[in-house]
Formats: structure tokens, C-alpha cells, sequence
């Protein structure tokens, strides 16, 4: 009777594996890649016009996108040795991803409150916002990989890990078109 309540339970722990790729994969295809970038622009052309002087250089809202996008991945890589140290402990590790995890989806959330922030503070909450729901979601990225290996044992890693990626597919392009319908 033992080895079924196992067998459950790691069913259970590959399926809330695959859950987590459904959400991730979706903020990714829907925030990152296909209606944040375009959002971003409309708000920053509001507040600025074409392009804006920041710090004594020329910005587009395309530049500034990219340069979040690029800031936010430099704060996870230099982060990412220790933070690989960290998800070596068990534990702690799904406590990070929890934590890494509600930072973006905070952030994510509170990207909806840009327009009332009024024209000129809008766009730049929408980037303060967009930047850390990012390392949320690439920060938790790493302990998500960790978690992994404990999932079953090695020749079950291939099927877990596909399903899981199947699963982010799946999330990711319905909610895609979800918002793009919207839209």
C-alpha cells in the first residue's frame, strides 16, 4: 500500500511540475514576446514621443524595452552561481522558488496599475515592474531546473521533462491567443 501513496504523490509533484511550465511558458509568449513590448511602446510614446533624452543619450521605447530585458538577465547571471549553491539544498530551494515565483507574479500584477500612474510615470513603473516580474520568473527558473531530478529517477528525467515542456507550450499558446483575441 506504501509504494502506491509514492506513486501518487510523484504523480502529483510531475504534474504540479508541468503546471508551473503551463504559467511560466505563458508569461513568456504573452508578457515578454507579444504584448508587453507593443503596450510599452504605446505608453512610452504617450509620455515621450518618438524618443526621449535619459541620461544625456537619445532612448527609443524599443532601446529601453531591450535594455530592461538585458538588465534584468544580467541581475539573474551574476546572481546564478550562487543562486545554483542555493538550489543544491532541497528545501530551501522550492522556498526560492516560491519567493522568486511571487515576485513576478506581483510584478506582473502591478504592471496593470501603469495607466492610472498618469502619463509621464506610467511608462517608467511599466518598465520598473516588467524588469522584476522578469528576474522572478529567471531567478525561480533556476530552481525550477533543480527540482528536476527529483522528480523520478533517471530514466524517467526525458519523459517528465517533455511533458513539462509540452505543457508550456500548450499554456503559453492559449493564453497568447486568449490576449491576442482580447486585444
Amino acid at each position: 500500500m506504501e509504494g502506491a501513496n509514492v506513486s501518487v504523490d510523484k504523480d502529483q509533484r510531475v504534474r504540479g511540475y508541468c503546471a508551473y511550465d503551463w504559467g511560466k511558458s505563458a508569461f513568456e509568449t504573452s508578457v515578454t514576446t507579444a504584448i508587453f513590448p507593443a503596450w510599452f511602446a504605446y505608453l512610452f510614446a504617450e509620455a515621450n514621443g518618438i524618443s526621449a533624452k535619459i541620461l544625456g543619450s537619445e532612448w527609443t521605447a524599443d532601446a529601453m524595452y531591450s535594455a530592461a530585458v538585458m538588465i534584468g538577465a544580467l541581475l539573474v547571471a551574476i546572481c546564478a552561481p550562487s543562486l545554483g549553491v542555493i538550489a543544491d539544498r532541497r528545501m530551501i530551494k522550492i522556498w526560492w522558488l516560491k519567493i522568486l515565483t511571487w515576485l513576478g507574479a506581483v510584478s506582473c500584477v502591478l504592471l496593470a496599475f501603469s495607466p492610472y500612474l498618469g502619463v509621464s510615470m506610467g511608462w517608467i513603473w511599466a518598465l520598473i515592474m516588467f524588469m522584476a516580474a522578469n528576474v522572478g520568473l529567471n531567478g525561480a527558473g533556476v530552481f525550477y531546473n533543480a527540482l528536476l531530478p527529483h522528480m523520478g529517477d533517471d530514466s524517467e528525467m526525458d519523459s517528465i521533462s517533455n511533458k513539462a515542456f509540452a505543457a508550456g507550450y500548450l499554456g503559453g499558446g492559449l493564453l497568447l491567443v486568449v490576449h491576442l483575441a482580447l486585444v
